[in-house]
């Protein structure tokens, strides 16, 4: 096999040198036209009814103008693309009838399968019913031969002994474990040189000056063709990580045909996490003359199925739902797909995307390299990587689900709301005069409603939930970006893969559902070596979350507030009475000490409280 980066050699390997001609955002975003988006639904209506009865028109034509007897070839229904996608729609149609009268027949409201633009906010997905496809017989399909193994030790790095090997996996946090030999991790991008040098040169151009835990030793790991789990805290470069060595694997291998798929698939649980992954690929691959498709709900089905269809790409970057679609519409297959990457896995279980996640593994070949990438590694993404990656390298950075180190965490306790808002409104002008800031909100609901209280304190906002039309969203998120907007008020939904540089600060106006959900926030700053700052806004109402808090704050070994350790006290150390209930909120935040025979006699009485807020 033909070294890779070698002299020109297109007559061997079919592969093309040198950056495409058209521009490089055509593939991200194949169609201006925004679709009309309904409440809870990532799928467009189709408001171009004439334009599509003119297709419509166009399929029947070419139908009667077929032979009675086809060849062989002529049989094959993918050569005529509208005809294709025709034939998806009206299956489409009979999917959504089938489903709307077996949920008029049982009395639900929704289905259970979760939809490819479905978002989770709070905790609850937006939830529409998709069909998984089976998988492929792939005993029954002559694979093309294909080379994983590019590393070769740099040779400072293949000079280390074992024990000094150790001792820089220590020095970096990094744990390994798995079969076979692994490779040691390289200190600089220089000792990465299996990357070649057109995306060495490309690297440093973008301003990466030295690799990052992760990127030291997961890449060293995956251009050795090892499958690879990746554990480690937001905003330490997994994506990084991942798209490097896809580049080398697929420019290792002829050019993409017309429908014949990506050579690399990468699957993420939604839109704006697609977005930021497609993003970082274009940035390196252009040079390469490497061509990445973003395939996510919200954006025209028939625009996406053209450009998979016509164009063809060696990277496609997806969600769930929205790439079987594109399979049942035969934009392309995945028989050319090599290389699978996996990221933010429990999130996409959490999100209900099981079954869409099996059904497209199930689309590609046995013997793919497969990575899989996440900040935290719950059993049930434990179990897939069982089942869907071989003799897999795991590698830990950190503590798993820990908080980025680089950024400081206040907490402030308040006696309600109204002083939580006016410490808010105190203190926006000098958070916003040091970079962006973003500020969670549990629900659709309260963020709408605090955006419209800021605003109407005479601070520009925008904000973004799952009601948000998609044009509107990334309007709000083009402003932000560019800092026309210094506040941006969101859900969860923008808990993970929101990586804008100039976001200092992070305020939990609400507290997360969970502590994992509460890292992935406090991740949208203190990114990349930067130093941020998150805080946590807490009632009395929140004692529950205060002392999950507090045991995130003692496990990572940081100093527990004195007003959070107060406020976790009033949950976990509360005096019980008797056979009492012990010490309770209600929804106002007013204390009882509630239940049966409590000894003060007063069960059920109004107990003070007082607070003390901190700042440290």
């Amino acid at each position: 096999m033909k070294p890779f980066f070698g002299d020109d050699s297109d007559e061997e390997t079919g592969r093309r040198k040198g950056p495409e001609d058209d521009d490089d955002e055509d593939h991200e975003r194949p169609s201006s036209k925004r679709a009309k988006l309904g409440p809870g639904d990532g799928d467009e209506e189709d408001d171009l009814d004439a334009y599509m009865a003119e297709i419509n028109q166009q399929a029947k034509d070419n139908a009667s103008k077929r032979r009675v007897e086809p060849t062989p070839f002529e049989k094959e229904e993918d050569d005529d693309p509208v005809t294709s996608y025709m034939a998806f729609r009206e299956e489409k149609a009979v999917e959504v009838a089938t489903a709307a009268k077996e949920a008029e027949d049982s009395g639900a409201s929704e289905s259970n399968a979760t939809d490819s633009g479905a978002e989770e906010e709070g905790g609850e997905p937006k939830k529409k019913s998709i069909a998984s496809v089976a998988a492929l017989d792939h005993d029954g399909i002559d694979y093309a031969a294909f080379r994983k193994e590019f590393y070769k030790a740099h040779p400072d790095i293949a000079a280390l002994s074992p024990q000094e090997v150790y001792e820089l996996r220590k020095e970096l946090g990094v744990k390994v474990s798995g079969s076979g030999a692994i490779p040691a991790p390289g200190r600089t991008f220089a000792e990465l040189n299996s990357l070649g040098r057109e995306l060495l040169d490309a690297v440093k151009r973008h301003g990466y000056e030295i690799p990052s835990e992760i990127q030291s030793q997961a890449i060293p790991i995956i251009m050795s063709g090892r499958d690879a789990i990746g554990i480690a805290k937001t905003g330490s470069g997994k994506t990084a990580a991942f798209v490097l060595p896809l580049l080398v694997h697929a420019m290792d291998q002829p050019r993409i045909g017309q429908s014949e798929g990506p050579i690399g698939l990468i699957v993420a649980p939604t839109r704006e996490l697609a977005h930021q992954i497609a993003h970082e690929a274009k940035r390196f691959g252009k040079s390469l003359g490497i061509k990445v498709t973003l395939i996510v709900g919200g954006d025209p089905k028939f625009e996406q199925f053209k450009a998979l269809r016509d164009g063809g790409a060696e990277i496609v970057v997806g969600t769930p739902g929205r790439l079987l679609d594109m399979v049942k519409m035969k934009a392309c297959t995945f028989k050319r797909c090599t290389y699978l990457v996996l990221d933010e896995a429990d999130r996409m279980f959490d999100m209900g995307f099981e079954p869409q996640v099996r059904s497209v593994i199930g689309q590609i070949r046995p013997d793919r390299q497969t990575v899989l990438f996440s900040a935290t590694f719950k059993p049930m993404v434990e179990r897939l990587a069982s089942s869907a990656l071989q003799n897999p390298v795991r590698i830990v950075v950190g503590s798993v689900g820990a908080v980025n180190e680089n950024v400081k965490q206040i907490v402030e306790v308040f006696g309600n709301d109204d002083q939580k808002f006016q410490w808010l409104k105190q203190r926006i002008p000098q958070l916003s005069s040091e970079g962006g800031v973003v500020i969670f909100s549990l629900t659709r609901g309260g963020c709408a409603e605090l955006a419209n209280n800021l605003r109407a304190a005479g601070f520009p906002t925008c904000s973004i939930h799952g009601e948000t039309d998609q044009a509107d969203r990334e309007g709000m998120m083009r402003m932000f970006k560019r800092q026309e907007v210094k506040l941006l008020v969101a859900t969860d939904i923008a808990a993970r893969g929101l990586d804008i540089k100039h976001v200092k600060n992070v305020i939990n106006y609400e507290p997360a559902k969970n502590i994992d959900w509460h890292t992935h926030r406090i991740g949208r700053t203190g990114r990349a070596g930067q130093k941020g700052t998150a805080y946590t806004l807490l009632t009395a109402r929140n004692s529950n979350f205060a002392e999950l808090l507090m045991r995130s704050f003692q496990k990572s070994d940081q100093p527990v507030p004195p007003a959070l350790a107060a406020l976790a006290s009033r949950k976990s150390g509360a005096p019980r009475g008797g056979r009492g209930r012990g010490f309770t909120f209600d929804k106002r935040g007013r204390g009882h000490r509630g239940g049966r025979g409590g000894r003060d006699g007063n069960a059920g009485s109004r107990t003070n409280i007082s607070f003390v807020r901190s700042s440290e």
